[in-house]
């Protein structure tokens, strides 16, 4: 089962720290602030194979994202691991030494030593999570991430107050540190447009890839609005001849069409909000921003959705749009992006901008 060569070293090595982290209850809780797509699963099943060695009576529960799709995820890749699993898991009221499920459906817990959370920057410390955290009180408690700039902000106003708290501990692996095979190159590139249609900027999007000759052929396309991507969906499928996957709010609430898209072997995978975050399809081949958040994790997270490496070695790419007026600020936000993905300021940052952070550290 043990499939990971030297490249993946970093991972029990994350696991180890993260797992002393919490078990020394010196922390609010042990964080893995670990770029997106950097392998969070394989890591934390490091972690709990070392921890129920330890403690075989335990109980562990996961908690993802409160969306369905992301606990199947987080199922999946426990069915199909990386090394080998030496627990026994489940969903919520399964029994299992480790039970998987999301917030919502926390009524169907019973009990926790060890507290998982997942994409901790958007529910921990929520009502919702804190209800669980109240009525279970784990002793242990890991969070994972990919956007840590919450827990950063919250440490370095702990070392700046004169009263006495506990910190997070934090375990950073950013995406420069995977650059030697575990993450794909991508080239990042910006469409400049002044026409207001949308089919006008999407006739620049496909213009540039043609002539940067970028592989078109499975996209996630993230829109600003509902409305948008409905246009997006109609004229790709009207006027560009290909198959679409549509997954807002309005439309896809259960997520399915974001699965049809992982089983496709091509298409268009079109958003606003939904698979921004924790979503993972290592076929996509390409990346189209008319989004285009200022937030720089929102931002930073849709990159990340195109950084694993694609199983036939395709070359990546992400492309934005923008028009003059905003090209400049379109650019620094890319720059913004990009250097996140160096430790130094992977780790700094604390959701301030940049220029500020750094000139400050």
């Amino acid at each position: 089962m043990e499939r990971l060569n030297n490249k993946y070293s970093y991972q029990p090595l994350a696991a180890k720290a993260i797992l002393d982290m919490a078990l020394s209850q010196k922390y609010v809780a042990a964080i893995l602030a670990a770029a997106p797509s950097s392998g969070k699963s394989t890591i934390i099943i490091h972690a709990l194979n070392s921890f129920l060695e330890s403690y075989p009576h335990a109980r562990v529960v996961i908690l993802t994202h409160n969306q369905n799709i992301l606990k199947n995820q987080m199922i999946e890749n426990f069915e199909n691991p990386n090394v080998e699993i030496k627990f026994t898991f489940g969903i919520f009221g399964s029994n299992s030494q480790v039970e998987i499920g999301i917030p919502s459906n926390a009524s169907k817990i019973s009990e926790m030593d060890l507290l998982v959370v997942d994409e901790a920057h958007q529910y921990y410390w929520e009502p919702m999570v804190d209800a669980i955290v109240d009525k279970h009180t784990p002793k242990y408690q890991i969070l994972m991430t990919g956007s840590p700039s919450y827990f950063v902000k919250y440490n370095k106003a702990v070392d700046n107050s004169r009263k006495t708290a506990k910190k997070f501990g934090m375990h950073f692996i950013a995406a420069n540190d995977l650059m030697n095979g575990v993450f794909s190159p991508m080239d990042i590139d910006v469409v400049r447009f002044d026409q207001k249609q949308t089919i006008d900027k999407m006739k620049a999007v496909f213009d540039r890839a043609e002539e940067e000759e970028y592989d078109m052929t499975k996209l996630m396309w993230a829109c600003k609005t509902i409305k948008e991507a409905k246009a997006v969906a109609y004229y790709l499928k009207n006027e560009f001849g290909r198959k679409v996957f549509v997954s807002t709010s309005e439309n896809d609430v259960d997520s399915e069409a974001i699965q049809d898209f992982i089983n496709s072997k091509d298409g268009v995978l079109i958003v606003v909000n939904k698979g921004i975050l924790g979503f993972s399809d290592s076929y996509i081949t390409c990346l189209v921003d008319f989004k285009c958040s200022k937030d720089l994790d929102t931002r930073n997270q849709f990159f990340a959705r195109g950084l694993r490496v694609h199983p036939e070695g395709i070359r990546k790419a992400y492309i934005s749009t923008s028009n003059t007026k905003n090209w400049n600020k379109e650019g620094q936000v890319l720059n913004q992006m990009i250097s996140l993905m160096d430790r130094e300021v992977f780790m700094r940052y604390d959701g301030t901008p940049l220029k500020d952070s750094m000139r400050a550290a």
